[in-house]
């Protein structure tokens, strides 16, 4: 079976970010002309009449309507919706490369959970009388895998074979777990990681996980989360944006995590990951679901530089091409600069088992020409390691801000000048090897 990997998209609903947050961060931060009119525009879609508004105005509100509507729409409907979507945009005999033999048949999608837990500091500085407390990871981790059951449950009552695999990625902060037993119903970090990943060893082969992982039978689960083992979950999400520190790397921030055995937990959670040699993808990018200013740093590539060096095994994805919209948007800066995007480019030339996925950029018209450009700008060696390193990603639902829908970002891929060889090493060749070993 050949696969065409999104490596990086999403399955969530409303009910799983922590928008309150994100907004109250936004608000803080924005001028009072721009918070008026979020108010405003927060307060119209409450009311009845409002989406068609909305609708009436500009390209963009429809896109953002299509993100509310596939955000409220059950989680099993959403599957089927993306493919319905590629059935009636792309899919042929298969996913096809133009002129090109090679085709993928089906799309393989690794659905990135994130847990958005608040840290404290989302509480501190926000002057609302009510607050979310708390973001269960268990709702998030039953909604998103009663949805995928959903999914092929239908597909089978209507005897249609699925045109998607779709194996999620857990998002786990190991900062909030407890390292022993205190007496509740909470998990420990290596109970958590024990639930998921105990049949994970660094010594199997590719070969040998694929069918491990691709035997799991999805439509047998009904809810209940004891349920599920360990193979399930193809990897591992962190998320610094909602306060996942990767690396403290000043004196404030090494005593912060004193109190609470925040360094041990870290190595602890790295130590797992390269003895079971599990995929990690990381939000590389300044932006995001950002609950507090504070966190903007934390997706800085320079920390994950720290943790590669004491973890050189490490697998993992820096996402989104450790984008940083502070940075000139010409991608022929990538190596001529310091930025984020050079340097996760780097730390991916340099480590075997680092990764960058190019999830979210292909919104950008032109986005796949100018990446071109930027290989037939490298000497030889550098070209070719980077090419082995790079992994398509959508960054679907959440790509719809900018986008008209899923199926178009995909025809902007494979109708770009990158070409059959490229193309297939993004998303094929590559993203096996990340997903795969």
């Amino acid at each position: 079976m050949s696969y065409f990997y999104d490596a990086h998209c999403h399955v969530m609903n409303l009910r799983h970010p922590n928008l309150s947050a994100v907004i109250n961060r936004y608000l803080g931060e924005a001028g009072p002309w721009t918070r008026i009119a979020a108010g405003v525009a927060v307060m119209l879609t409450g009311f009845p009449g409002a989406q068609k508004f909305l609708l009436s105005l500009t390209r963009k509100d429809e896109r953002i309507l299509s993100l509310l509507a596939i955000m409220e729409t059950p989680l099993g409907d959403y599957l089927l919706q993306m493919e319905e979507d590629l059935q009636k945009r792309v899919w042929g005999k298969g996913i096809c490369i133009p002129n090109s033999e090679e085709t993928y048949e089906k799309v393989f999608l690794t659905p990135l959970l994130m847990d958005f837990a608040l840290r404290g500091n989302e509480k501190k500085n926000s002057k609302l009388v009510y607050s979310v407390r708390w973001k269960p990871m268990a709702d998030q981790v039953r909604d998103v895998c009663l949805g995928i059951a959903d999914y092929y449950r239908e597909k089978e009552s209507k005897k249609e074979v699925p045109m998607l695999e779709v194996h999620p990625f857990m998002g786990i902060n190991p900062l909030i777990y407890n390292l022993d037993p205190n007496g509740d119903d909470s998990q420990t970090l290596n109970q958590v990681l024990d639930k998921y990943f105990l049949n994970f060893t660094g010594a199997e082969s590719c070969s040998v996980r694929r069918e491990r992982i691709l035997a799991y039978n999805w439509r047998t689960f009904k809810g209940d989360l004891d349920a599920l083992g360990p193979d399930v979950f193809l990897g591992i999400k962190v998320y610094p944006p909602t306060g996942f520190n990767p690396w403290p790397m000043n004196n404030k921030e090494q005593t912060d995590m004193i109190p609470n055995a925040g360094w041990k937990k870290l190595r602890d959670f790295y130590s797992y990951c390269v003895a079971k040699n599990i995929p990690v993808t990381t939000h590389c990018s300044n932006g995001g679901f950002l609950t507090d200013p504070a966190y903007k740093d934390y997706a800085d590539p320079a920390r994950w530089a720290k943790v590669l060096e004491e973890y050189p095994k490490l697998r993992l994805n820096l996402a989104h091409l450790g984008h940083d919209d502070r940075d000139n948007e010409d991608m022929t800066g990538l190596f001529s600069e310091k930025s984020w995007r050079r340097a996760a480019a780097d730390l991916a030339c340099k480590y075997d088992n680092v990764y960058v996925d190019i999830s979210y950029r292909g919104v950008k018209p032109g986005y796949y020409e100018e990446l071109g450009k930027l290989f037939e700008s490298l000497t030889d060696p550098v070209q070719k390691r980077l090419e082995d390193k790079i992994i398509f990603g959508s960054d679907f639902m959440i790509n719809l801000m900018a986008i008209d829908s899923y199926s178009k970002y995909m025809q902007n891929f494979m109708s770009s000048s990158l070409g059959v060889v490229l193309m297939d090493k993004f998303c094929n060749k590559n993203p096996e090897s990340f997903l795969f070993i």
